[in-house]
């Protein structure tokens, strides 16, 4: 057993991530999941820059890979490599202090890293993962997964694991945290509703959206060409899904697939980037941004729908307003594809809260600007005044041009080109000699902005729905306060020789004026 000074105390009182200086209180106490999630870290960090190259880096002179958890911590050796809470019993420990370890002119650990091995010997040696990447979050889930099978369908995950970088300090997982907490917080979810940790090191975050009504698939309906429609699917979590830029294919795992059939998520996208979810939610300031304030309003739209027992559609009553409407209004940067390593990025070209969505190498490049009808760019569209969009691209490509009006409404727009058009310039117009024209502004103000979304493609395109929120329409909502539309890519109706990583979408406003400039 540890002595009184190997013993575990605080992590405020002994870890501070910034400053590693290490500080003993004079009683211990019990550790928060964040504290052992940052102890864990810290001590994989020590090992990686300490021990790793021997065991199992490229050079590795033993066969016991040090980042290996449960090798790390078998007990089939006289005297394991790592006995959790025996500090004495662990050979890494020993060998360490007697100087055999590292070997040869290597450095030495700092007396201070000695300690927080020690301590989190001391603490059970809670468990890291051998990477802190993707494939290691997902394995985390599919392990959870299994332990929550009946529950499994209502679960999501946050995770910070891409925060912690190899050959760096470990991050302040705290504070990232406490961010999440916050923005969460601001949407809705609190108490026992809140992301709970799944793992030792506290880098994955498990969510119930039962909790928070975020399950509730009577949301929306189709909305196509002004039409209302059948109930459509989407759920709150998903409109949060749709925005999420950082996506990409899952290796093929049979339970991962079983997953995400009985999940139904809008996208095969396992767990979402904690960090990413914090600032897409909540300034710095913490002022709630725009996606925020859609998840906000559909959740007090599910209790609406719950409290009436979820009638057909168009036989709600009493239903509350839908938010303050700000299309493509997010601060954040406008979000590219996955980094190049993920092989099969998925793009998030339903995002309503940024612009242009490409991939990193694009395929093809789009250029799009308002001219008039002499061909002149232009700057504001007064109302009544004609206009036209002229698009260059250095390909043929199929495409559909989206026209978002200010009160956030969608409509498919046709054009003179029927959605083809040859390689380089063309104009395009509502006909074959109409060009666009605005004939004012449907919120009631002088000024607003509207847009254009164009899809382009070398293939063919699926069909793309427009769903709208159940939401008030009533003279009693507020004016700015309107259903929220989205447009959502229909899977099931996808074109042979389309590819999803080779679309590029471009996003031209549409600034309007109520009275006709110089």
């Amino acid at each position: 057993m540890p002595n009184a000074m190997t013993r575990l105390v605080g992590i405020t009182a002994i870890l501070v991530i910034a400053t590693p200086q290490l500080v003993l209180a004079d009683e211990p106490m019990e550790l928060s999941r964040r504290e052992r999630g940052d102890l864990a870290i810290h001590a994989r960090a020590i090992l990686k820059q300490h021990c790793h190259d021997c065991h199992g880096g490229a050079k590795a002179r033993s066969t016991l890979p040090v980042l290996e958890y449960a090798r790390l911590t078998a007990t089939g050796n006289p005297v394991p490599f790592v006995a959790p809470k025996n500090v004495t019993g662990s050979q890494i420990l020993q060998f360490i202090e007697d100087g055999s370890m590292p070997p040869g002119n290597r450095p030495r650990l700092k007396p201070e890293e000695v300690e927080v091995l020690k301590r989190w010997v001391a603490e059970a040696a809670p468990s890291f993962p051998t990477a802190f990447d993707d494939a290691g979050t997902v394995q985390s889930i599919i392990n959870d997964l299994a332990s929550h099978q009946a529950d499994a369908a209502h679960l999501r995950y946050f995770s910070f694991s891409h925060l912690v970088r190899e050959d760096s300090p470990p991050p302040n997982l705290k504070k990232a945290e406490s961010d999440l907490n916050r923005a969460l917080a601001s949407v809705g979810v609190l108490g026992d509703a809140s992301p709970e940790p799944v793992d030792d090191s506290a880098t994955l975050f498990r969510f119930d959206v039962r909790k928070v009504g975020w399950d509730n698939r009577q949301l929306f309906h189709r909305f196509d060409n002004r039409v209302a429609g059948g109930i459509n699917p989407l759920t709150a979590y998903d409109v949060l899904l749709l925005e999420y830029p950082h996506g990409s294919l899952a290796q093929g795992d049979k339970r991962l697939d079983e997953y995400f059939a009985s999940a139904k998520l809008v996208a095969p996208v396992p767990f979402l980037r904690a960090d990413w979810v914090s600032r897409s939610l909540l300034a710095e300031k913490n002022e709630p941004l725009p996606l925020a304030d859609d998840l906000r309003s559909l959740t007090e739209l599910s209790a609406a729908l719950a409290k009436e027992k979820f009638p057909d559609l168009g036989r709600e009553e009493k239903m509350p307003c839908g938010p303050k409407v700000r299309p493509f209004g997010n601060k954040n940067p406008v979000p590219l594809a996955a980094k190049p390593e993920a092989k099969s990025p998925i793009l998030p070209f339903s995002a309503w809260y940024a612009g242009d969505v490409q991939a990193d190498s694009p395929p093809f490049s789009v250029a799009a600007e308002l001219v008039s009808v002499e061909g002149k760019p232009l700057k504001t569209i007064p109302t009544g005044q004609p206009f036209q969009l002229k698009v260059t691209a250095k390909r043929n490509v199929y495409f559909a041009l989206y026209l978002v009006q200010a009160d956030g409404s969608v409509r498919l727009q046709p054009t003179n080109k029927n959605g083809f058009f040859d390689k380089d310039e063309v104009v395009l117009s509502p006909g074959a000699s109409a060009p666009f024209k605005i004939v004012d502004v449907i919120t009631g103000e002088q000024k607003a902005t509207e847009y254009f979304v164009l899809l382009a493609s070398e293939a063919v395109l699926p069909p793309v729905n427009i769903v709208r929120s159940r939401h008030s329409q009533g003279p009693e909502c507020a004016k700015g306060l309107f259903p929220i539309y989205r447009l959502l890519f229909d899977r099931e109706k996808q074109p042979e020789g389309f590819d999803p990583t080779k679309l590029v979408r471009k996003v031209i406003p549409i600034p309007v004026t109520g009275a006709k400039s110089d």
